[in-house]
């Protein structure tokens, strides 16, 4: 397989997309050009155990900053993240000063709320699944 002659896809993961975890293996595993730990200012909420992104100026959420390495895996990971809404959000990759926008899967609080989902008073999904 070639890879896109366009721009990679920037990707900011936090759940069951990260490393270690199945969705990653399934969708990403072999197929990124970078992987590097970062964060965004946001809110960890949890439903039926699977994290949720909901925006929040004041906290911060851990996770990674994905460059695909194939446009086509945004059509396979969209159909994944049916329900959550795909932004464009401004990511601060570890050690690095300069933001990078990325696109990230995320809830507003009142949909989150709506729904059931509580807040999780966690960084990292790492956090939440080791406690489950």
């Amino acid at each position: 397989m070639t890879k896109d002659k366009k721009s990679p896809v920037k990707m900011f993961v936090y759940g069951t997309l990260m490393p270690r975890y199945w969705n990653h293996d399934y969708f990403l595993k072999g197929n990124t050009l970078s992987e590097k730990k970062a964060s965004v200012g946001g809110e960890l909420w949890i439903y039926s155990q699977l994290p949720m992104l909901v925006e929040s100026k004041s906290k911060r959420v851990n996770g990674y900053l994905v460059e695909l390495k194939h446009s086509w895996q945004l059509v396979a990971i969209d159909k994944l993240e049916t329900g959550y809404d795909k932004r464009t959000i401004s990511v601060t990759v570890d050690g690095e000063s300069k933001k990078q926008d990325a696109i990230a899967y995320m809830f507003s609080m009142e949909d989150a709320a709506r729904i059931g989902a509580i807040p999780s008073n966690r960084e990292s999904y790492y956090d939440i699944v080791s406690n489950i």
